[in-house]
């Protein structure tokens, strides 16, 4: 493939001797050392190019894996500047989204559709049940704090599968690890009878929590038959199951080997072991397999203890040894040329890594890093400052920020504030807002503590109350009526509140017996309404009439909780009670909303798990969320795009500043305490102690690495509990290392603005801690938009009405599940397994497996219908299904594709799609879509733009077609240029909407789509034209006056 891309051709030019061998060696295995600033990412990119520049490799055989979704990003972003869309056909993905990606494409081996991902939860409360099995005197089995481990075992067990490690793998690193001991003179006695012996002080010390561990080990087999036993699985076993499926289906990993010849790998040093292994296989068939690897061990942070040399020897010694030394020293790169910061900065990092015993540059690798950019020659050292506190380091470091934007021009989006733990990032994050810097942080929040999901939660127990026994929630009605989402006077409420007491307490001096509870809201209605009757001006009647009305919503949501499904019930509660409406007036309404969607998400899976789940028992999970201190977790994104950049230092890895702040490093943060945990045995030879000091100097290492060219190291002398602090050890070795006249240390000025102090002292009284999310909208929807892809569903909500999809598609408001939906579902699936299963079987035996598929997902989602609907359904899906074989007989193809999800680029757009099926007949693709529902209520979405048919009366259709018509022309789109799977690409013929259900006893027709040229040239332009406005953020309305999302937006107007 000719490569004339001027971006291409400029990077190819620009590399240095040791980029461009790196680049050059395209056949066999190569491992690149990469440090940090020298452009690792640069040279996968132009590498990539190369191959498809010299060989006649298509862009589908390349397979690059990257540590995290943003590097995937990052990467594909690249190779578009370099290829053009051919980047959109390569294979770039984490090795859990090329693991997903193997099992989607391959349903028939796995056969995981009865499978749910595990909750955090429900594996909390699995070990709970291990820990009860456990004998009374076990290792694990605690006489008091039963549950204390439950946490650290679950993080455990994951830690044992990402690294591929059982009880027996554990057992032999354990015993290598403890012969070890005795070969450090550390740990033996020098004089005495015992010399050369063992310290028994010392060898308790290491081996009692490994022995403890192992013990741990030795349970992670029963948690995984629980997992089974429950048909569930967890995040590290989609790597398992590709893992173990490799090794079972030889003509599996063939396929996957025949269509991957060249494999790059980022971040190497960070892949643990079961990723390895899968990668080991990928590049098996081969004795020099076109394996390229770029790592780093001096920058590995996320691997488990003493793990940052395991993967660079073990390429090595797999790949590079057996074929002699000049070809190790051949495909073993070194690049030393920095590209990003200060000579002055890369000596101190070298300094400070160089404490770390355990890494390659200390025998293989020594030489250090070189600048070679712009800067390397800028002068100023590194900065070191004591502050009183935090708050005055957080005084200190924004005045700082603010002097570098206004004296020197520096964009704040160029600076970066660094941390080690969210928690040091809260009151330098506040204050930055309060002084009005513009910051970018995205920190998890649980939203169980957050007061709009805590106000929900109370109108759910008083639902739950009222479905016990009538007026048993009264005790919460005055405190419901005071949330914001009813928008009621507080003097309004206070009267009726008083007046119904002054009621009671005249029935008591009477002598009456009342009983509060059973009359109390009864009594707030009366009351409420002879207030309103008796009410002397308009606002006093405004007042009570909207009391009035809450209180009747209130009355009809109780009647309802009774016969609804749980999921309709909790989005009865958000319509009726208007929290929509009030969210959209708020400042922070994407975080309301957000938080809403997180809570009703949980919900809806709750229920996806247990179908007879009730309220009570919603709520009863809930508490045990709160009691197992999991809570429910959401991200909480402030995003200004021109704001200061704050992040923790693992997040940090990969990214440049032009300067950093690094915040909070005293010594009580930096301190690794005991291990009280279960952890893997560290290599042998390798004292533990110094593993935990290693891995956190490898963290700093990251942070310092990171700006271009100024640096700014800090930290408070006193914590937040008075209690004086020092240094962290890292600080003191910079110190140690250099004079004070090229690191300078000094304590930060005693000067601060003591008005905008004390104001802000006086706000995060007021406030509590609390961020402010007060960033401009656009930012914050820009930061979802940054990866969009556009789907036919999205496109058809824009063109109805672009609010449609603001608030259906970008915000995501809650929206339950429906039993038409869920049946519709349940036909797919019986019909995927018409077509996708039991080739060889009689069609008497597909139908048969088919009812059995249809009335599997009808059970797993039971808890969408009420008792009724889902008889009612069960029962009706066989007759769909024996009706639909009669109409629509199994033909003879060359090739049949069930459920695929195609991936596309159109003039630089992404799309996708999720095809129902695709016949190969001879060599042209037939496409089908299932249909349930009538053919005539759907009869106008068939028609063109403009086309003249006495059934179209919807302006939108008129002008945009209908949506059926261009669901057909999108997927013909997504066939004629699919990337993903490659396969189907190919002459696609018209495409048929086969209508499953029967209309008053008689077989529907199927619809037939031919698609024109002009059919695709106007949906093209319409998938422009949405884009477009998309990425500008023009939503503007349909102004039809029934659209409900017309309304809701005119009603944060006003």
């Amino acid at each position: 493939m000719a490569l004339t891309s001027p971006a291409y051709q400029e990077a190819l030019h620009q590399l240095n001797p040791e980029q461009r061998a790196a680049v050059d060696l395209i056949e066999g295995p190569v491992l690149v050392l990469a440090g940090p600033g020298t452009g690792k990412t640069q040279i996968l990119a132009t590498r990539i190019g190369r191959i498809l520049e010299t060989t006649d490799a298509d862009p589908r055989n390349i397979l690059c894996l990257t540590y995290t979704e943003a590097g995937a990003t990052a990467m594909r972003a690249r190779l578009i500047k370099f290829i053009g869309p051919q980047a959109h056909k390569i294979s770039i993905h984490t090795f859990h989204g090329f693991c997903n990606r193997v099992i989607q494409e391959n349903k028939a081996i796995f056969d995981l559709d009865e499978l749910d991902p595990v909750s955090e939860l429900e594996s909390a409360e699995f070990i709970r049940k291990i820990i009860d099995n456990l004998d009374w005197n076990h290792p694990l089995r605690r006489r008091k704090m039963r549950y204390y481990d439950v946490q650290k075992l679950r993080r455990f067990f994951d830690e044992l599968k990402k690294e591929g490690v059982d009880d027996t793998e554990y057992k032999l690193r354990l015993e290598a690890f403890e012969a070890s001991i005795a070969e450090n003179p550390e740990n033996l006695y020098k004089i005495g009878e015992q010399k050369g012996e063992v310290k028994p002080a010392v060898y308790n010390k290491l081996m009692d929590p490994l022995n403890r561990s192992y013990e741990a080990s030795k349970l992670l087999p029963e948690y995984q038959n629980m997992l089974k036993d429950n048909n569930r699985f967890d995040f590290q076993d989609m790597l398992i199951f590709v893992h173990e499926a490799f090794a079972m289906h030889e003509d599996l990993l063939l396929g996957y080997q025949e269509q991957f010849q060249y494999l790059l790998v980022d971040e190497y040093q960070d892949t643990n072991g079961i990723q390895n292994e899968i990668l080991f296989q990928l590049a098996s068939y081969w004795d020099q397999p076109n394996l390229f690897a770029v790592g780093d061990d001096d920058q590995s942070i996320f691997r488990f203890q003493g793990a940052n040399l395991d993967n660079i020897k073990n390429f090595h010694t797999t790949f590079l040894a057996p074929h002699g030394e000049a070809f190790e020293k051949e495909r073993i790169i070194q690049l030393q040329k920095n590209y990003r910061s200060s000579q002055r900065i890369l000596n101190d990092a070298d300094t400070l890594i160089r404490h770390n015993r355990y890494r390659l540059a200390q025998k293989d690798f020594p030489n250090p890093l070189k600048a070679s950019s712009k800067v390397a020659n800028y002068d100023q050292d590194i900065t070191i400052l004591s502050y009183e506190d935090s708050l005055q380091e957080a005084v200190g470091v924004a005045e700082k920020i603010q002097f570098l934007h206004k004296h020197e021009g520096l964009a704040y989006k160029d600076i970066a504030v660094f941390y080690k733990k969210h928690a040091t990032a809260e009151r330098i994050a506040q204050y930055f807002q309060h002084v009005g810097i513009p910051i970018q942080i995205v920190r998890t929040t649980n939203i169980l503590e957050e007061a709009l999901t805590q106000q929900i939660r109370s109108i759910l127990i008083y639902l739950q109350n009222e479905m016990l026994s009538p007026f048993k929630g009264a005790h919460l009605l005055h405190q419901i009526l005071h949330f914001p989402c009813f928008r009621l006077s507080g003097t309004a409420i206070s009267r009726v509140h008083v007046s119904v007491q002054k009621a009671i307490a005249q029935k008591l001096e009477r002598g009456e017996k009342i009983n509060e509870d059973s009359n109390y809201r009864l009594q707030w209605r009366n009351h409420s309404e002879q207030l309103l009757e008796r009410a002397q001006n308009p606002r006093e009647k405004e007042e009570f009439k909207a009391l009035n009305s809450a209180l009747e919503k209130i009355d009809h949501l109780v009647s309802e909780a009774f016969s609804q499904p749980l999921q309709h019930a909790f989005n009865s509660v958000i319509k009726t009670c208007d929290f929509l409406p009030w969210i959209n007036t708020q400042y922070n309404k994407l975080f309301l909303l957000q938080e809403v969607n997180t809570l009703f998400d949980f919900l809806k899976s709750e229920t996806q798990r247990n179908k007879s789940l009730t309220l009570k028992g919603f709520l009863h999970t809930l508490d045990l969320l709160d009691s197992h201190d999991i809570g429910l977790r959401m991200q909480k994104v402030i995003h200004s795009g021109e704001g200061v950049q704050f992040m923790t230092l693992h997040g940090s890895k990969g990214l440049e500043f032009d300067t950093v702040f690094m915040i909070g490093n005293d010594h009580k943060t930096w301190t690794t305490h005991a291990h009280n945990g279960f952890k893997l045995p560290p290599a042998p030879n390798i004292l533990d102690n110094e593993v935990d000091i290693e891995d956190a100097r490898r963290l700093f290492y990251v942070g310092i690495t990171r700006p271009k060219r100024r640096l700014f190291i800090s930290y408070p002398l006193l914590s937040n509990s008075n209690k004086n602090l020092v240094e962290c050890s890292f600080i003191s070795e910079l110190l140690m290392e250099r004079s004070k006249e090229q690191i300078s240390h000094s304590k930060a000025p005693e000067y601060i603005d003591s008005k905008i102090y004390g104001d802000f002292i006086h706000t995060t009284i007021e406030q509590g801690n609390v961020l402010n999310a007060d960033a401009s909208h656009r930012d914050m929807l820009q930061f979802a938009l940054d990866n969009y892809v556009m789907s036919v569903t999205h496109l058809n909500n824009f063109l109805k009405c672009p609010l449609r999809f603001y608030y259906l598609n970008l915000l995501r408001i809650p929206s339950p599940m429906y039993p038409a939906a869920q049946f519709g579902s349940a036909i797919h699936k019986a019909l995927e397994v018409l077509f996708a299963k039991y080739e060889d079987a009689s069609d008497a035996v597909k139908l048969e497996q088919s009812y059995l598929a249809f009335q599997r997902h009808l059970q797993r989602n039971k808890e969408v219908f009420s008792p009724e609907q889902f008889e009612d359904y069960y029962g009706y899906g066989k007759e769909v299904l024996d009706n639909y074989i009669q109409q629509y007989p199994i033909p003879q193809v060359v090739r049949r594709e069930n459920e695929l999800t195609v991936k596309a680029n159109v003039d630089g757009i992404e799309i996708r799609g999720n095809i129902d099926r695709i016949d190969k007949v001879e060599a042209t693709w037939q496409v089908f879509d299932y249909k349930t529902g009538k053919h005539n209520a759907t009869y106008r979405s068939f028609n063109r733009p403009h086309e003249k048919v006495a059934q179209v009366t919807s302006p939108h259709v008129a002008t945009y077609g209908g949506d059926y018509w261009r669901q057909a022309v999108f997927y013909y789109i997504l066939l004629q240029n699919a990337h993903h799977p490659a396969d189907v690409q190919g002459p696609t013929g018209a495409v048929q909407f086969q209508y499953v259900e029967q209309k008053d006893g008689k077989i529907q027709k199927s619809k037939i789509v031919t698609v024109t040229n002009e059919d695709v040239d106007t949906v093209v332009e319409q998938i422009k034209m949405a884009h477009q406005k998309i990425q500008s953020f023009d939503f503007q309305g349909c102004g039809e006056e029934d659209c409900e999302w017309c309304s809701l937006h005119q009603s944060a107007s006003t």
